[in-house]
């Protein structure tokens, strides 16, 4: 799953948390992607399994997800 700390409605760190308190999709591998600068402090104390800043680009995500996935 790919989201943004800074959503509208629920918030993306609200979002982690419901996934990772629901036994059957606290396993689902999350990316969070933020412009953030303490991003990425907030997605790894929340339990997501990888972080990307913006700006990025294709490849970037893609790696990122590669390496989520094979883990």
């Amino acid at each position: 799953m790919l989201l943004d700390l800074w959503m509208p409605v629920l918030s993306g760190d609200q979002l982690i948390k419901i996934i990772r308190n629901t036994p059957e999709i606290k396993n689902i591998p999350i990316l969070v992607l933020s412009a953030s600068v303490d991003g990425r402090d907030v997605a790894e104390g929340l339990g997501a399994n990888g972080f990307i800043a913006k700006p990025f680009d294709l490849n970037e995500i893609t790696s990122s997800i590669h390496d989520v996935l094979a883990s």
